[in-house]
């Protein structure tokens, strides 16, 4: 049975699997998550996984929020500056 959560944007079947793995079987469930505990939740059960995973996580945690779609790629690009100015 397919998951309501390849509903989300950007949120296939196996990011939906993945979603599910740690616990989250719902789009409500989204609500109020943070995207960087949850890819560490998925880290732990998997072990290595591909950080863009967490960026996804953060793009279905928005529509979930707010109802609109923001693409995976932004939040990765947030990401990023985000860790370059920690660095400077």
């Amino acid at each position: 049975m397919p998951s309501e959560l390849t509903q989300v944007p950007h949120v296939g079947p196996k990011t939906a699997a993945d979603l599910q793995r740690i616990g989250i079987a719902a789009i409500d469930a989204l609500r109020g998550q943070d995207p960087d505990l949850l890819f560490e939740r998925l880290r732990a059960t998997e072990g290595v996984h591909d950080i863009c995973s967490r960026d996804v996580f953060a793009s279905a945690i928005h529509y979930a929020e707010t109802g609109r779609s923001r693409a995976w790629w932004l939040f990765s690009r947030d990401r990023l500056a985000g860790a370059a100015a920690r660095s400077t």
